[in-house]
């Protein structure tokens, strides 16, 4: 995302596995956000009762808070209960990402769902552009999974043929 202004005082970042979405804050999954407040990376569980972030599993602060027309990057690992969460800024002068704040939980509550942003902003103030999502599934396509057994009974067919053939 793109911030465009340093005085972010809200949160705002992903939602992952998010199920019954009502509203922002009314979304039974995980958000992984960076929070203006206290300029801080976190991790949280939330049930639709809750009115903020919910429950937090992990947090780091964030040195300095965010800078003005700056390019960030939040990125998120679930498999399982593990959750990971990465926040980088991009460098300019290096031309490479700086990492801020790297966490990890792990949590059961949430199996699957789905995902979005969440822009925690107050009235017109526009202070993220959010692009460039990117969402990779580890889950073989059948397709690939037929090429692999294929190769695994072509490799034991040739196997037993030089088995047979050496005795």
């Amino acid at each position: 995302f793109y911030a465009h202004s340093s005085s972010l005082n809200y949160s705002f970042g992903l939602v992952v596995r998010a199920q019954s979405t009502t509203d922002i804050n009314a979304f039974n999954g995980y958000y992984v956000a960076f929070r203006g407040q206290n300029n801080s990376f976190g991790i949280y569980r939330n049930v639709v009762t809750n009115t903020d972030l919910g429950t937090q599993l992990a947090s780091q602060s964030v040195s300095g808070g965010l800078n003005n027309s700056t390019l960030y990057r939040i990125s998120t690992t679930l498999v399982g209960s593990s959750i990971t969460a990465e926040f980088h800024s991009w460098n300019t002068v290096t031309e490479t990402w700086t990492s801020l704040a790297s966490l990890s939980a792990t949590d059961a509550t949430y199996a699957s769902g789905g995902f979005g942003f969440r822009n925690g902003m107050q009235g017109s103030t526009r202070g993220v552009y959010w692009q460039d999502l990117q969402v990779y599934s580890v889950i073989p396509e059948p397709g690939q999974v037929a090429l692999v057994l294929g190769a695994l009974v072509l490799a034991l067919a040739v196997w037993r043929r030089r088995s047979q053939a050496a005795a």
